[in-house]
C-alpha cells in the first residue's frame, strides 16, 4: 500500500474505492476533496456553504466525505441540492489515509491527479482561498516564468 506523501500522490492513491455498486465519477483533472465528520459543528456549518464554493470553483469537480451513512448522505445532498458524489467514509479511515487530523479539511488536486493544496476550510471563501493560494505559487500557467539557467 502507498503512502499519501510519497511522492506527489494522484487522486488514484487518495480516493477511496466505493462498496458495492457504486461508482465515483471520473476524477479527470482538477479535484476537491472535502472532509467532514456528522458530529462536527464547524463541518455541519461548513456544508450549506458546499454548494456556492462548487459553483464559485468550477474548474473543480468536487466530492464529499463524510461520516454519514448512506442514508445520511443522500438526504444532505437532496435538502443541499449538491449535484457532486457524496461519500461514507469512516473518520477513522480519513486519518489513516490521508493524515487529516483537523476537520473540516479539503484537498485540491491539480490536472494530473496531484494534491496541490490541503488545508482546513470551514466556508466558501476558506475553499476559494485554499484554491486561490495555488494561483500564487508560481509557474508559466500562473504569468510567472522561472530562470532558464542557473541562479547562484
Amino acid at each position: 500500500m502507498k503512502k499519501m506523501f510519497q511522492g506527489p500522490p494522484s487522486t488514484d492513491d487518495i480516493i477511496p474505492k466505493p462498496a458495492g455498486d457504486e461508482t465515483i465519477p471520473s476524477t479527470a483533472g482538477r479535484t476537491a476533496l472535502v472532509f467532514a465528520s456528522m458530529h462536527c459543528l464547524d463541518c455541519i456549518d461548513l456544508l450549506p456553504h458546499l454548494a456556492s464554493a462548487a459553483r464559485a470553483m468550477p474548474e473543480y469537480s468536487f466530492r464529499l466525505f463524510t461520516t454519514g451513512d448512506e442514508a445520511d448522505n443522500r438526504e444532505m445532498a437532496d435538502y443541499f441540492g449538491w449535484t457532486f458524489p457524496v461519500i461514507a467514509l469512516a473518520q477513522e479511515e480519513m486519518g489513516r489515509r490521508y493524515a487529516i487530523s483537523a476537520l473540516p479539511y479539503a484537498i485540491l488536486t491539480d490536472d494530473e491527479g496531484r494534491v496541490a493544496a490541503a488545508g482546513t476550510a470551514h466556508d466558501e471563501a476558506e475553499l476559494v482561498a485554499l484554491r486561490d493560494g495555488i494561483r500564487t505559487k508560481g509557474g508559466e500557467a500562473y504569468g510567472m516564468r522561472m530562470s532558464a539557467g542557473n541562479v547562484p
